[in-house]
């Protein structure tokens, strides 16, 4: 497992990490977990569900309690046939798996490598990104170069569960060495790119204008969307809603519910790329076969052979049986998802 490196961008992510630990102490965050948790596609859990029961079994001990002249009156809601069931069918099942799902988001959250950091410093100082703690922006080599009225093409990349936005500095740097102005946007505090936790349609379009503002000069953007993993779930239904998004941008996503049925009412190009070696999303011919026929006709399918789910990222590749392990270095990966993006993008 690879440790964080204490450098000057974490020195310059302090006022950040400030703003993050208020966040997590917000009503608007926790309404977010409970909206993430019940109609994500990777947990079972119904919080909704637990909430009514517990208050089915309180609100009958409480009225109890009121007559006084009933003794134990705990003992008989606790007995009850009403509140077993709700105990033993809905409290413990609802509860030990929101258990696992905050215990598996304090274990498997990934911070950037050591070298994603040493990138993104030296991109920064060399005046091709900016670093504003909540997203990064990383410019072409001829942004300031070219007339103010030539359109750039630029890319809103949304990270995948649990990883730090800055683990995206590598591939981002490639890209935008290709021509592409790249916003990475961060997910804190949960790193889970939901419309409630960071990836609202209001909040992409005021950093778009941002950054069209502070450092393009008002200069016109071809503006894609696109993510990685879970990032790629928001990024499908974020091109539904906002048409300033031209074309759609998948990094390793799976067949999993909700995206093809918001799949099925897209129109805008799309491009998918795949790591033969990512067992995350891995699909049989079959399953592949059906999830494809919900993408719009034209769209872009490429596997790269060897690559795996996380190394779109520069991260630890995780669990190596629920992950995968990549055959190609990760440098090689990246670099490969970086020429096909740019080439679907130009």
């Amino acid at each position: 497992m690879h440790t964080t490196k204490t450098s000057w961008i974490e020195q310059r992510r302090k006022f950040s990490n400030w703003y993050d630990r208020l966040l997590l102490v917000s009503p608007i965050t926790w309404f977010g977990v409970l909206d993430f948790i019940q109609n994500s596609p990777f947990t079972k859990a119904n919080p909704r569900e637990l909430i009514k029961s517990v208050v089915s079994v309180l609100l009958p001990f409480l009225c109890l309690l009121l007559i006084r002249d009933i003794k134990n009156s705990h003992l008989v809601v606790l007995l009850s046939p009403w509140s077993f069931n709700a105990i033993t069918s809905t409290i413990l099942p609802q509860s030990q798996l929101i258990a696992l799902a905050i215990s598996t988001w304090i274990k498997f959250r990934q911070p950037a490598l050591p070298e994603a950091l040493d990138c993104l410093e030296q991109r920064i100082k060399s005046g091709r990104c900016c670093h504003y703690g909540r997203y990064d922006v990383f410019l072409p080599e001829s942004t300031y170069e070219c007339s103010s009225e030539e359109p750039m093409n630029g890319l809103i990349l949304l990270p995948g569960a649990l990883i730090s936005h800055l683990a995206y500095s590598q591939v981002a740097s490639r890209l935008s060495d290709l021509g592409i102005c790249v916003v990475v946007v961060s997910m804190e505090p949960l790193r889970l790119a939901t419309s409630r936790l960071g990836s609202s349609r209001g909040r992409l379009a005021k950093i778009r204008r941002s950054v069209q503002h502070r450092l393009l000069h008002g200069r016109t953007v071809n503006w894609s969307i696109g993510g990685h993993s879970l990032g790629s779930f928001a990024a499908v239904k974020l091109i539904k809603e906002d048409s300033k998004y031209q074309k759609l941008v998948l990094w390793a996503t799976t067949d999993k519910q909700p995206l093809p049925s918001i799949l099925r009412n897209i129109n805008n190009p799309v491009l998918l790329v795949q790591g033969s070696n990512d067992n995350f999303c891995f699909m049989d011919e079959n399953a592949q076969f059906n999830f494809r026929q919900n993408f719009p006709p034209d769209t872009r399918y490429q596997t790269i052979i060897g690559a795996s789910h996380m190394w779109f990222a520069s991260t630890d590749q995780g669990d190596p049986i629920s992950m995968g392990r990549a055959s190609i270095s990760m440098e090689e990966q990246q670099e490969r998802v970086a020429a096909l993006t740019v080439d679907f993008m130009k």
